[in-house]
């Protein structure tokens, strides 16, 4: 009876003890930018820039997400779509800006801006932000 009674208070000890270090992890809030470019003006598909906030410089920030079978551009069907895709990864929207951008051919045109934000151990690593999103710079 007391050695079933000591494994008992042992075994409730180390869930206890171990539940206290999960929660003492700290946790930071981690952002990203995404923004859509139609692409199939037939169809109003969107192709989708992301900026994870983890490259080393500016030109090397904005990547485009992909299909890792097909090795293409992810087509969403709507901005809606982008959005509930990085939700399923555990992004949350924090905030829209619009912007005005000058195209290739000199024209201005508003552009809209997603701020997303996760939340991560303090020790995250740049697989941590990106999770099983494929995208690359071009």
């Amino acid at each position: 009876m007391k050695k079933t009674l000591l494994l008992m208070i042992i075994c409730l000890l180390a869930i206890v003890a171990n539940a206290q270090s999960v929660e003492n992890t700290p946790m930071v809030k981690v952002y990203c930018t995404i923004t859509c470019s139609e692409y199939n003006l037939l169809k109003n598909d969107v192709n989708v820039k992301v900026d994870f906030g983890i490259a080393p410089d500016a030109v090397g920030a904005w990547g485009w997400i992909y299909n890792r079978q097909t090795n293409k551009k992810m087509s969403f069907a709507s901005t809606m779509s982008v959005l509930n895709f990085m939700a399923k990864r555990g992004w949350k929207y924090k905030d829209m800006v619009k912007d005005m951008e000058q195209g290739a051919d000199g024209k201005v045109f508003p552009q809209d801006y997603y701020l997303l934000e996760k939340e991560l151990p303090a020790d995250y690593s740049p697989l941590d932000v990106v999770g099983d999103i494929y995208y690359r710079v071009e």
